[in-house]
């Protein structure tokens, strides 16, 4: 392979009897090592699938890298044999040939085949690239200017090597994005390579070199992806001046860039001229590093360095008026919503592999489902029920089977059952009723049901018939024998034992489920939307980080709403999250006041 220019490869399903599978089929370079090689690197990055219901777009450009000084440039097509067996054609080379700016620039080249050649590929010169490209112009990247700035004040308050996954972005604006970030940071975020995808269907931790900066439709609900994650459809934060700066510097061509931050191999955060000496990850920030940093935190590790370097603050009362209810709340939650799942999701990849790719063999499949009845962590049961919904939720139904009934004493058929029995035997048994998690346990019926369980047990002693069948007129003063025989106890069916019913939810409840990036400071809170306003339910639990929310609402109250009335979600500031009056208000928050409400739809 040449340093001078680039080679040409083309993947496609071959027919051939020998291979018959999604393959490399052309390529402009002799040798079967070369070949071998860049299959390997390429295998994992050249399949163009859609998401759930959603399709794949008919193209996707990616720019990757590779150890040894190596990138590639695909573009990937939706012509092909069929979905995840289409058509690539890539360039590949060396790194100083196939730069970011080679990448975004060739977008637009009209020798990208859709179709595989019928001739020999040949190799392309750096020359002849570099006359191909074709950059954005400044004017179009004006467009982009909001979703630029959006993306880099996410980039700016995560670690500066942090991986940037981009959902909800529109087409035709993806690769104006891509090119504005790398135009605004790449003075200030040296380390980074700049690879990408305009389209991807997983970013998960684990894809070899999958790029840094990847664009899907959505967040898929599985698997685990240590990534900055923004999200283009919800309400943007407040950007960081930092980020304006850079990205008004490359649209009116003031070159005044701030200092670059260091590179991941320094020891010390270099300060940002003509600002204040502390300065991390390029941000200014008032308050001390360590609370920052736990602020930040959305993994194990994170937290645990943040805490650690908590524990290490000189001025704790500092450290305490910085670190007052709100933030507590906001690390507390980052702790019980963030790790947890993190820690249970890298417990179920220990037993099913990668991808939970184990669970496609029937056997594990079956161990599984005993798994998900048996174990007590219901968040763990869920994150094997997302992976194989149709397999598995019978799984889920049977976790809380309701208790066969006590052995009881069944009354001498002459003796009439006293009022008092006749109630208890009706009175349902108590239950602890788990819903999303939490455990609401029914108190005052504890009690009620205590006090007849008395009464019941006075009315059996006090009816009990004599066990001697010839006596003819019981004293009221004797005492009956205990029975000589073993009393009958009423047994299941054969159909019951074998399929337990399973418990059923509480009939008041509902849930509704969304799709949401909650930003630091609100919480995502359910409504009921009827003519009159919205009637407030309670706050949404994380289901599915970092941005699949389950809702809970009643069903129906009278003379407020009914099952009709639409379940809706709103972003509540947390401060004012005490103000609103659970589970029901008296009257219903103007519609006025929340007027971007988030659908919700049936779990």
């Amino acid at each position: 392979m040449t340093e001078e220019g680039a080679h040409q490869v083309y993947f496609g399903f071959s027919l051939d009897s020998n291979s018959n599978k999604h393959t490399m089929i052309a390529r402009s370079f002799e040798g079967t090592n070369a070949a071998d090689s860049w299959e390997e690197n390429l295998r994992d990055h050249v399949r163009l699938m859609g998401m759930g219901h959603l399709t794949a777009p008919k193209s996707a450009l990616s720019y990757l890298r590779f150890d040894g000084g190596l990138a590639a440039i695909l573009r990937r097509f939706s012509t092909g044999y069929s979905e995840g067996r289409n058509n690539v054609h890539a360039l590949v080379g060396n790194e100083r040939v196939l730069t970011p700016t080679v990448a975004v620039g060739l977008a637009d080249w009209p020798k990208w085949s859709t179709q595989a050649p019928s001739t020999r590929l040949r190799p392309i010169t750096a020359g002849q690239l570099n006359s191909a490209v074709r950059l954005p112009s400044p004017d179009l990247l004006q467009h982009a200017r909001n979703e630029i700035l959006t993306v880099l004040t996410a980039m700016l308050a995560e670690p500066a090597d942090r991986p940037v996954s981009v959902l909800g972005c529109p087409e035709n604006s993806k690769l104006l994005l891509q090119w504005g970030l790398y135009l605004a940071a790449r003075e200030l975020m040296p380390e980074r390579l700049w690879s990408f995808s305009t389209y991807e269907h997983r970013h998960v931790d684990g894809i070899p070199n999958l790029p840094e900066v990847v664009f899907l439709p959505m967040n898929p609900s599985s698997g685990i992806a240590t990534r900055t994650i923004v999200d283009l459809t919800a309400p943007a934060p407040h950007p960081h001046q930092t980020a304006v700066d850079c990205v008004d510097a490359i649209l009116d061509d003031r070159r005044r860039r701030p200092t670059p931050r260091p590179s991941a191999q320094g020891h010390e955060n270099q300060p940002v001229k003509a600002r204040e000496p502390r300065v991390n990850q390029g941000l200014r920030t008032e308050r001390l590093d360590s609370v920052e940093a736990l602020l930040r935190a959305r993994t194990a590790t994170e937290l645990s360095n943040a805490l650690d370097a908590a524990a290490r603050e000189p001025d704790r009362e500092r450290l305490r008026r910085e670190l007052g209810p709100t933030e507590v709340d906001q690390v507390s939650a980052s702790v019980e919503i963030y790790v947890r799942h993190e820690l249970l999701a890298k417990l179920c990849q220990a037993r099913y592999g990668p991808d939970l790719a184990d669970l496609a063999h029937p056997d594990v499949l079956t161990e599984a489902a005993k798994l998900i009845e048996q174990c007590q962590s219901e968040q763990l049961g869920r994150l094997l029920v997302r992976s194989r919904p149709s397999e598995l939720a019978w799984a889920m139904a049977n976790r809380w089977p309701t208790p066969a009934p006590a052995p009881r004493v069944e009354p001498a058929p002459q003796a009439a059952p006293t009022p008092v029995a006749q109630v208890a035997q009706v009175v349902p048994a108590v239950r602890v009723v788990r819903w999303n998690g939490w455990v609401r346990r029914l108190a005052p019926t504890v009690a009620v049901l205590a006090v007849l369980s008395v009464v019941f047990l006075l009315g059996v002693l006090v009816g009990r018939p004599e066990a001697a069948s010839g006596a003819s007129s019981p004293t009221a003063t004797s005492t009956p024998p205990p029975p000589t025989t073993t009393p009958t106890t009423p047994t299941q069916s054969a159909t019951q034992q074998a399929n337990p019913r399973p418990e059923t939810p509480d009939p008041k409840t509902a849930n509704g489920i969304a799709t949401a990036v909650v930003p630091q400071g609100f919480v995502l809170f359910g409504f009921v939307r009827t003519e009159r306003g919205y009637y407030p339910q309670a706050a949404c639990d994380l289901d599915s980080p970092p941005n699949g929310w389950v809702c809970t609402r009643e069903i129906q109250v009278e003379g407020k709403y009914s099952a009709e009335d639409k379940f809706v979600g709103h972003l509540v500031p947390l401060e004012e999250v005490n103000t609103l009056v659970i589970p029901n208000a008296p009257d219903p928050l103007p519609l006025a006041k929340l007027p971007k409400p988030i659908p919700l739809a049936k779990a």
